[in-house]
């Protein structure tokens, strides 16, 4: 998990870590506050890091909608927090590290900086 990023790298790579050299990618599918913490905390130690958000939301959203499992209402207002939340996360990540976000329709969008 992300909150191990930092024992994983002390212990298996030394050297590199000590000396604070290197480019570290990470890839989410869901927003989590163990990753911000993990990029911040590298950042503050002089890493630079990159967050790849993989965004299955509408593809999730559109299988809901085919199975009717729930009100279409209700769907919209679950895909709207949904987004927000993942906005919110965007933030907080590119205050820290690069966050490009990929779509298996879209591939890469933007670099949030």
């Amino acid at each position: 998990g992300a909150e191990s990023v930092e024992w994983v790298l002390q212990l298996f790579f030394g050297e590199q870590y000590r000396e604070r050299r290197g480019v570290l990618f990470f890839v989410a599918a869901s927003p989590s506050v163990n990753l911000l913490g993990a990029i911040h905390g590298l950042s503050l130690k002089g890493f630079k890091t990159n967050l790849v958000y993989v965004d299955t939301l509408q593809e999730e959203y559109a299988e809901l909608v085919k199975l009717r499992l729930e009100k279409n209402a209700k769907l919209d207002v679950g895909l709207r927090v949904a987004q927000a939340e993942r906005e919110w996360f965007y933030k907080e990540a590119s205050a820290f590290s690069t966050v490009v976000e990929w779509t298996r329709d879209g591939g890469f969008r933007g670099g949030y900086p």
